[in-house]
């Protein structure tokens, strides 16, 4: 009976508590000045990271149609600097992990016997850094939550690509395994991108981000691709920590 006496007070405070929260919130809402939307007022700069989802959908020209999007993911590491009103410029450097699926990357009718019934499968896995410049302006609805357009280009710089495919033959399978970055004909390891994202940041620190990226850049190198295209386009998600 004492533990009743106690508890029902202090359960009441709690809901007390959680019930007066939204609407403090509701009413600094209410107050927030129009003009904040577009000028906050902050112009103090800020570390912040970012990880996600990064998926690769390449975009090629009609004789090289073999390859289909990927998922991977990066990591990277920003500061946000103010530079009037709400713009602002946002360097970054981090870290991909790309693929790009294919199927049937062979013809079958350049096997030597075409009679044969023959495929493959396999994908590109790609590592390498990531350097992006974004200009961007932010919008301050109210004191939690603003949302930001920006874009800029960015650089990729592979340091590692290898591509692994199955190949079937009537039956018979055979594995195989090809450094993309060396040899004669072979992908870029520098490509850029321009890209554009909107960014939600809720409570000044905790951050969503949705971005695309349009390739610049032919990856392809060497004679054996001569009037070939290969394009890195790009679709991101990421969370993010504002410090």
């Amino acid at each position: 009976m004492k533990r009743t006496k106690f508890l029902a007070p202090l359960l009441l405070l709690l809901l007390q508590m959680l019930l007066c929260v939204p609407a403090e919130a509701q009413v600094k809402g209410m107050d927030y000045p129009q003009s904040r939307i577009f000028d906050s007022g902050q112009r103090k700069g800020h570390l912040g990271v970012r990880a996600g989802l990064d998926v690769t959908a390449p975009s090629e020209d009609e004789n090289t149609m073999v390859y289909k999007n990927g998922a991977g993911y990066v990591f990277r590491v920003v500061y946000n600097q103010p530079l009037w009103k709400n713009l602002y410029v946002e360097p970054s450097l981090g870290f991909f992990y790309d693929t790009f699926n294919f199927k049937d990357l062979f013809d079958p009718d350049d096997i030597q016997d075409s009679s044969y019934d023959a495929s493959t499968s396999g994908k590109i896995n790609n590592y390498g850094f990531r350097g992006m410049l974004s200009v961007g302006y932010r919008f301050d609805f109210n004191y939690s939550v603003s949302i930001s357009l920006y874009t800029g280009p960015r650089l990729n710089y592979g340091t590692y690509a290898k591509q692994t495919w199955t190949m079937e033959i009537e039956g018979d399978t055979t594995k195989y395994t090809v450094d993309l970055y060396s040899g004669e004909n072979r992908l870029k390891r520098w490509d850029v991108q321009w890209g554009v994202g909107v960014g939600i940041t809720i409570y000044d620190h905790y951050y969503v981000d949705i971005s695309g990226a349009f390739a610049m850049t032919n990856l392809f190198q060497g004679p054996i691709f001569a009037g070939q295209i290969l394009h890195r386009n790009g679709f991101s998600v990421q969370v993010g920590y504002n410090f």
